[in-house]
């Protein structure tokens, strides 16, 4: 207020008038912002007989005071949603002088633990006309919690080779769609895996599992089936040799596995690289089978294996690449520490440490030592060069 009784009143005296008539006029000069002003007050006092005296008082009107601004909830918005104001809320001021203070906002983005999340801290700031200011900050927490969107392929049949086996594809999904990743940053990853040799007649069941880089998955599944070729009945397999030297006997086994009651006749096994290894087995049931046996030369690391036959009112020939490795690779030895020993003391391995070996094909590989003793400055010294040798 302005008004005299708060900012003050002039007083006067006068020779005779005990009551001289005091009045005042305000004459208002304009601030540098719309809420100030300087108010020049001159008060004139009057006698009764018309004697006039005036003084002047100055009152300057300052807007000094800040808004008064409260600023919308803290909030947590999925990555997808959005962050504008209309959604997450505004800031609300009053203001002493200014009815109507300017609300503005900046905002100050913290990366999260993932590309799709982050904090932002909105600053937001109410100003009045006259310049004074204040601010206040809400926190968005910005959270990517929902997995990707991961749609399957219909279900799709595989023809079996005449083992009945079939690779598994690489499977591509027939949607992927993520609420925030961008295209290619989402991994999907497959069950089984491409390339895995799965053996039928059946349905299968692929699960393919899509993951956004914050680590939310979904997923899918289409069913693979694997049908039989027509003289898919039987198998030959290595026994049991993973390992061999040169000139082993090799052995493998020649097995009937179709589902049916079929009885195979005049079973031939043929091996193409080792001709002198075939022989005629005869007749073979369900379930049925037989080992032959064939010489490794040094070189040979895979051979080929045919059998033929004739059951179910149809010929039947199955074939398979049989895999060995041959072992000709030394060892991995391992020497124990050299040490410095008492001429008193034991050098037995017991006592000195022995070396210790592995080998890819021998689980016990042989270990010796051999001893070269070099005289040392006195009679009871002298260095012993033991070396040991693994043998597979």
């Amino acid at each position: 207020s302005i008004d005299p009784a708060d900012t003050g009143a002039a007083t006067a005296t006068d020779l005779c008038d005990s009551n001289p008539v005091i009045t005042f006029a305000d004459v208002v000069t304009a601030g540098a912002c719309p809420q100030e002003s300087t108010v020049t007050r001159t008060w004139t006092a009057t006698d009764a007989c018309g004697n006039a005296i005036t003084c002047t008082q100055v009152l300057s009107i300052v807007d000094t005071t800040t808004p008064v601004i409260t600023c919308p909830a803290d909030a947590t918005v999925e990555c997808s949603d959005s962050i504008d104001p209309a959604d997450t809320g505004a800031a609300t001021a009053t203001d002493l002088c200014d009815s109507n203070p300017v609300i503005t906002f900046a905002d100050v983005v913290t990366a999260g633990a993932c590309p799709q999340e982050s904090s932002i801290a909105r600053i937001w700031t109410a100003t009045d006309a006259c310049g004074n200011a204040i601010s206040c900050t809400q926190v968005l927490s910005i959270v990517d919690t929902t997995g990707p969107v991961i749609t399957c392929p219909p279900a799709f049949v595989l023809p079996g080779d005449e083992f009945c086996q079939a690779v598994v594809p690489l499977i591509n999904p027939a949607d992927l769609v993520d609420n925030c990743a961008p295209s290619g940053a989402v991994l999907v990853t497959q069950d089984p895996i491409p390339g895995t040799v799965l053996t039928g007649p059946g349905t299968f069941v692929v699960t393919l599992t899509a993951t956004d880089p914050c680590g939310n998955t979904n997923q899918c599944t289409a069913n693979l089936t694997i049908t039989c070729g027509p003289a898919a009945i039987g198998a030959v397999k290595e026994v049991d040799q993973a390992c061999v030297c040169s000139n082993d006997l090799v052995t493998f086994t020649v097995t009937v596995t179709n589902l049916g009651s079929v009885v195979l006749t005049n079973v031939t096994v043929t091996d193409l690289q080792y001709p002198s290894c075939s022989t005629n087995i005869g007749t073979l049931g369900v379930g049925m089978g037989v080992t032959y046996a064939c010489q490794v030369a040094a070189t040979t690391e895979i051979n080929e294996v045919v059998a033929t036959g004739s059951g179910g009112g149809q010929d039947a020939a199955f074939t398979n690449q049989v895999t060995w490795t041959l072992d000709n690779l030394a060892p991995v030895i391992t020497c124990p520490a050299d040490l410095t020993v008492e001429c008193s003391d034991s050098i037995d391995p017991a006592d000195t440490g022995a070396a210790t070996a592995t080998d890819l094909c021998d689980s016990n590989p042989v270990i010796t030592f051999a001893d070269v003793v070099t005289a040392g400055a006195c009679p009871q010294e002298s260095t012993v060069t033991r070396t040991w040798t693994a043998t597979d």
